[in-house]
């Protein structure tokens, strides 16, 4: 029980990270990593003491790596959301439906924001609902604005509105966020 919580856990923080990896195989490249960290330490200083310190050093550097990586992945797609929601916002108002405007945006938009809506279309392809696929980038990618975004989308899909204008305004709202954020560092 408790290996699987923390199988959930790593899973979440590589697919964050954009790691292609599972949480089993992580586990035993830290491991080996570690394993071999601890024997150069012993064998370049005979203290096995210094070498196992340094193996969990290195244990604890590759998840160091993997939670600034998920970080910055995080803060990317955050920083492209606003020219992103515009570009959707442009689709919906000539027309296209949200699949479309949202596929748009992943074909036309740079890494990573764009493989993250292509895995939206993909999920939602294969039967997945709208509000599923929704809920699962935020698993994916933990955004206020982008749960600011998928919480809109949800209602106005139950009680209906002007999608392109709502999406507008939280465009606004994510860009005059991010003037302040600017103005008090």
């Amino acid at each position: 029980f408790v290996f699987s919580r923390y199988r959930e856990k790593m899973d979440k923080s590589l697919e964050r990270a954009d790691i292609p990896l599972r949480a089993e195989e992580l586990l035993i490249i830290s491991f080996l990593s570690g394993l071999t960290m601890t024997a150069i330490g012993v064998l370049i200083t005979t203290s096995r003491l210094f070498g196992f310190l340094m193996g969990l050093l290195t244990i604890a550097i590759i998840r160091m790596t993997i939670k600034n990586k998920g970080s910055k992945r995080v803060k990317e797609i955050n920083d492209q959301l606003g020219d992103a929601l515009d570009m959707i916002a442009g689709s919906l108002r000539v027309g296209h439906s949200l699949m479309q405007a949202i596929e748009t945006a992943g074909n036309e938009m740079p890494e990573p924001i764009s493989k993250e809506f292509r895995k939206i279309i993909k999920e939602i392809g294969i039967g997945v609902s709208v509000e599923e696929a929704l809920d699962n980038l935020l698993d994916r990618v933990p955004s206020h604005d982008l749960e600011l975004l998928a919480t809109a989308i949800v209602i106005q899909r139950q009680i209906g509105g002007n999608l392109a204008e709502i999406i507008d305004n939280i465009s606004g709202t994510i860009r005059e966020r991010i003037r302040l954020k600017g103005e008090v560092k």
